[in-house]
């Protein structure tokens, strides 16, 4: 082992332990030996120690351009109240590493500003990536009912749930229902769902059934809620 290599082996051990004052003395004592990795390290020792360190991390990309630097920045935004920055540096590292992950990066920064039709656009672009990524799929179909645009959520939403049994496709399912107005759907929706309801989440359940509450006028609905009564009181409670 290379002397820097164990000097950067004892420092990460240091800092993982919570010794932060040794890993940054032992770092400082070895300064030549890290020579260009001096920086980033002591920024590391810094944000386990609990400061903010994003614009040194921002301060290093700007200076190197390198994509290491803007990983480890893209890394320490997702925290941050910076969404102007977390959506821009997110962009360029998708523009230079494009894949799936980054591409959830930009995704999941829009959605975080509300900026549903930048999801659409930005995923219009990645078609090739949507096509063998079903989580990017959702996140297409839920910015496009978040614009309006419901029939062709409609259709993602469909071939989703042909797909797979995630319980967000079937939250997506019952929203375009009740934004729609397919009120016949319902039914169907509702005994799919009670019989997965041990895979669903708790208020998820309770929302089912409000939902289930307000239109129990429909007769199908009736029938379903005669049939489940008593379940339907408990999860009110």
């Amino acid at each position: 082992m290379t002397p820097a290599g164990y000097w950067f082996l004892l420092v990460t051990a240091l800092a993982d332990a919570g010794q932060f004052e040794r890993a940054e003395q032992t770092l400082i004592d070895n300064r030549e030996a890290f020579g260009e990795d001096f920086g980033c390290l002591r920024d590391q020792i810094r944000l386990r120690r609990g400061e903010d360190v994003l614009k040194s991390f921002e301060d290093r990309f700007l200076e190197t351009n390198e994509d290491i630097d803007l990983l480890t920045l893209c890394n320490n935004l997702l925290n941050s109240q910076d969404l102007d920055k977390l959506r821009r540096y997110s962009l360029e590292l998708f523009k230079r590493q494009r894949n799936r992950r980054n591409a959830h990066r930009v995704c999941d920064a829009l959605t975080r500003m509300d900026r549903h039709r930048e999801v659409v656009d930005f995923l219009i672009a990645a078609d090739d990536l949507v096509a063998i990524d079903n989580d990017l799929g959702f996140a297409k179909a839920w910015s496009l009912f978040n614009i309006g645009s419901l029939v062709e959520a409609k259709l993602i939403n469909d071939r989703l749930r042909q797909a797979r049994q995630d319980p967000n496709d079937a939250r997506l399912e019952v929203n375009l229902a009740v934004a729609m107005g397919t009120w016949e759907n319902f039914p169907d929706i509702l005994t799919r769902e009670w019989a997965a309801r041990n895979d669903r989440e708790p208020r998820y359940l309770l929302q089912l059934a409000q939902l289930a509450a307000d239109v129990v006028r429909i007769e199908p609905l009736r029938l379903f809620a005669k049939q489940h009564a008593r379940d339907l009181r408990e999860l009110r409670f």
